[in-house]
């Protein structure tokens, strides 16, 4: 009984954590523009760069281990089966009160892609994920 337990709870476990992602293991792009505005955010390899204007050089963001963890479980949140179906809450883009965001991720050369949102109005289930690059880009 207490093998079957064992082989039970290994495979439980096992399968909990197959759908983590390693944040390391993807890249993370996130853009807000407009014609006259230019904001990027990548994040690859374990490294953050912002880039604040279309003609910049990318600035590197240094980030502690701790916001890398943190950054990762929030990565973790997001579901990659819906991702490209999350709509904004507000459409203020359509009227040129703010600029249009997008948040691409490349995992395992697959591409996913929102469908658009107002910049620092991301779709709920991406929120706490956007608004905490989007803190981390600041530094």
């Amino acid at each position: 009984m207490k093998i079957f337990l064992i082989i039970l709870s290994t495979l439980f476990f096992a399968k909990g954590c197959s759908n983590q992602i390693n944040i390391e293991e993807v890249e993370i792009q996130y853009v807000a523009e407009t014609r006259g505005y230019y904001y990027s955010i990548k994040i690859e390899d374990k490294n953050f760069y912002v880039i604040n204007a279309r003609n910049d050089k990318p600035k590197e963001v240094h980030l502690s281990k701790n916001e890398w963890n943190v950054l990762s479980k929030l990565f973790n949140e997001i579901d990659l089966t819906t991702f490209e179906k999350l709509i904004g809450e507000t459409n203020e883009r359509d009227f040129d009160k703010r600029p249009f965001g997008n948040l691409f991720i490349t995992k395992n050369d697959k591409k996913f892609q929102t469908k658009g949102f107002d910049h620092t109005i991301p779709p709920r289930e991406i929120k706490p994920f956007i608004d905490l690059i989007l803190q981390y880009s600041k530094k």
